[in-house]
């Protein structure tokens, strides 16, 4: 199993009227950090999985497009 760390912008939609001190940097508050396990990967995009059974069943599988990665580490333990 291969482990990675992965910082990627996530979209983001706000409803209605915003406070005049909404942040406009939409980069920097839509920042995710995700720690997983590389389940697939392909030209597109990676999927990552929080844990995998013992036959390799893949638990809450996180798809994340390529063009949305910012960082990316194989982690080691």
């Amino acid at each position: 199993m291969k482990f990675i760390y992965v910082e990627w912008v996530d979209s983001m939609a706000c409803r209605g009227w915003q406070n005049a001190d909404f942040p406009t940097d939409t980069k920097e508050q839509m920042t995710i950090k995700s720690l997983g396990i590389l389940h697939d990967e392909n030209d597109d995009s990676i999927c990552i999985t929080t844990s995998h059974s013992h036959y390799g069943s893949p638990m809450d599988p996180l798809s994340i497009p390529k063009c949305a990665i910012v960082k990316r580490y194989e982690v080691y333990f």
